[in-house]
């Protein structure tokens, strides 16, 4: 509802998970025919999750999703080369990014 209200063309989220580190599946809850791209993070009994969704139109080429780091400290990402259904400030494909930052660096 916020997205489409909003007019928005690309979702992320953060956290917002079935379990532990699954991410929740945005295309069932209201994004019907967007593309999704999940990121799930699990070490040991935590987990994180992290995802995108792109409105109909978009072309996923390729994506990817995992950990930010390789300790207790899960953090997850989504990533995704894209086709917009027109070119952005003249760049006819895109690299998007959802992270869940971690409290210190990137180690993973």
């Amino acid at each position: 509802e916020l997205a489409r209200g909003a007019g928005a063309d690309i979702v992320a989220s953060v956290e917002l998970s079935d379990g532990m580190s699954q991410p929740v599946d945005l295309t069932s809850h209201g994004l019907e025919g967007w593309s999704r791209v999940d990121g799930s993070c699990a070490r040991g009994s935590g987990g994180d999750s992290a995802a995108l969704a792109f409105a109909p139109g978009w072309n996923v080429l390729s994506s990817g999703g995992g950990c930010l780091r390789d300790d207790w400290d899960t953090r997850a990402m989504a990533v995704a080369r894209v086709v917009p259904p027109s070119p952005v400030q003249g760049c006819s494909s895109l690299c998007v990014v959802a992270i869940h930052a971690p409290h210190a660096r990137i180690t993973a």
